[in-house]
């Protein structure tokens, strides 16, 4: 008995631990893609789960008297299926594709892809032959009593986060889709048009950068923290029901990044003057409707 507990606890010691990495390395990752600091992973707490399991399965099912290819080959087979698999459970409780590898080279079905089995059998093998070894040789330096109330307290700790994240993501989908119905009106506007229509070098108007901030006032007051936490930390998220584009809109106004809409345009929209002055500068005044 007493070496099953310390079997467990030691289980639930190495989930934290390459939980934990693996929410370093997805939130180095991303936030140097999109140039801010991103919180990666569906838990609230510094971890992103499915590295743990991953990684443990490694840990304990590998032999590391396994060939290296074996190693490398059973690593990423595990590791792609265990993501496919997570891919299509959260797409069905919360009606979203959380990440999405189309744009890659040799994907499948966007949700896994060749450049991932590469890093998932690279990560085995580094688990299998020295992060697991050196885990290992931690972790028994700690005394039975003190791992397991480790185990216990950080067990409690991630069904905790665990329990409030799915709840206060519950609905996502709902919400942006009465969002968008909401802004339905507001794109039908000459000055919303106008928005998406603009040059990155032109003075834009205080009347049509309120009608673009509208969207995310309206999503602040409407979503909860975990729901824009969840947009904000997954960028690629792709609801099944909902436009690609409003979903974009949606995350850029929340981020409170209206103004990046604008540096994507390459021509005046109807209802929007370019004036030159004397200097060369540009500004616009809107000839449509003002709120």
């Amino acid at each position: 008995m007493h070496e099953i507990i310390d079997f467990l606890s030691n289980m639930v010691l190495w989930f934290v631990v390459y939980s934990f990495a693996g929410w370093a390395y997805e939130t180095v990752l991303v936030s140097v893609q999109q140039k801010r600091f991103v919180n990666r992973g569906f838990l609230n707490g510094p971890l992103c789960p499915i590295y743990g399991c991953g990684a443990v399965m490694a840990a304990v099912l590998l032999p590391a008297s396994w060939p290296d290819w074996a190693v490398f080959t059973t690593s990423a087979v595990a590791a792609c299926l265990l993501e496919y698999v997570t891919s299509i459970v959260m797409e069905e409780m919360f009606h979203a594709r959380w990440w999405d590898y189309s744009s890659y080279k040799f994907n499948y079905q966007g949700r896994v892809c060749l450049l991932g089995f590469i890093v998932f059998g690279v990560a085995g093998l580094a688990i299998v032959e020295y992060a697991q070894p050196a885990l290992e040789t931690l972790t028994a330096m700690l005394p039975s009593p003190w791992r397991l109330v480790i185990a216990v307290v950080a067990s409690l700790a991630v069904i905790i986060d665990f329990i409030v994240s799915i709840v206060g993501t519950y609905g996502l989908d709902k919400t942006a889709g009465k969002l968008r119905e909401v802004t339905e009106a507001m794109e039908d506007s000459k000055a919303a048009r106008a928005l998406t229509a603009l040059r990155d070098n032109v003075h834009v108007p205080t009347s049509v950068a309120n009608k673009a901030a509208r969207l995310g006032e309206l999503a602040s007051k409407t979503m909860n923290s975990q729901q824009k936490r969840m947009l904000a930390s997954f960028p690629r998220l792709r609801f099944t029901a909902i436009e690609d584009g409003f979903t974009t809109d949606l995350k850029t106004a929340i981020a409170g990044r209206w103004h990046d809409a604008v540096s994507k345009i390459d021509r005046p929209s109807a209802g929007i003057e370019v004036v030159t002055d004397a200097d060369g500068k540009q500004s616009a005044t809107g000839s449509g409707d003002e709120d």
